[in-house]
């Protein structure tokens, strides 16, 4: 992990699903300046099922007094849809991956403030796995930052000499946005979403630029496993 990155403190004590109902607490998201605090996600008003990029997050942290902006959106079979969501908070600025619905919200790491962004996305990182198992549902959430001359994130998943490939989700923040984010720099991130509870030792994450060509390969036995 890169030196003076920040990671995120569990700290979220109630969740509220988009449709209302109570759901599990789950999660590494929070601004560690406020830990012990009560954040409640739930859903934001006036989203509906719509994700676009640079909207209001559909869940929402209660507590949290910065703008939650939709970085980027994605959708799994068998998990359902997903936010990558960036705030500034005490720490820096944060993002986190919010899958909607079970109303429940994971990864989470910020860059501190004095750090720029071309040194904290200077190449391929995962910042964590989380397995999440429900009552009714169970999924693998990652995510991580990627340099500027990645266009194509995938996620590798080797299970008994067998390999498949989904794509993950990213994140280009430039222009318009960036400057809405207040950052002064363009910058990556990727996550993804599977299905089922799929060991961190079999996942491999594999960056390439346009014309193909990897520019990073990490396994996902590297970081730190979450839940079940």
């Amino acid at each position: 992990m890169f030196a003076g990155v920040l990671k995120l403190t569990a700290v979220i004590l109630g969740m509220l699903s988009a449709a209302g109902g109570v759901g599990s607490v789950h999660g590494r998201v929070n601004d560690p300046a406020s830990t012990g605090r009560s954040s409640v996600l739930r859903a934001s008003s006036g989203e509906g099922n719509a994700c676009k990029v640079g909207s209001s997050a559909t869940l929402h942290v209660a507590n949290e007094k910065s703008p939650q902006i939709i970085l980027a959106c994605g959708a799994r079979d068998g998990v359902g849809r997903y936010e990558l969501v960036g705030f500034n908070a005490a720490a820096g600025y944060c993002f986190r991956v919010d899958v909607i619905a079970p109303g429940n919200s994971e990864g989470g790491i910020c860059k501190p403030t004095s750090l720029p962004w071309s040194a904290f996305t200077n190449k391929l990182k995962i910042n964590g796995v989380d397995a999440i198992e429900g009552n009714s549902y169970s999924y693998t959430e990652l995510d991580g930052e990627i340099p500027q001359v990645a266009s194509k994130v995938s996620i590798v998943v080797r299970t008994q000499g067998h390999a498949r490939r989904a794509r993950a989700t990213i994140a280009a923040v430039s222009g318009k946005l960036m400057k809405r984010l207040g950052q002064t720099e363009p910058f990556k991130l990727f996550t993804g979403v599977l299905p089922g509870c799929v060991p961190s030792s079999d996942l491999r994450i594999v960056a390439e630029n346009a014309a193909g060509g990897v520019v990073g390969s990490v396994s996902g036995n590297q970081v730190r496993r979450y839940h079940c």
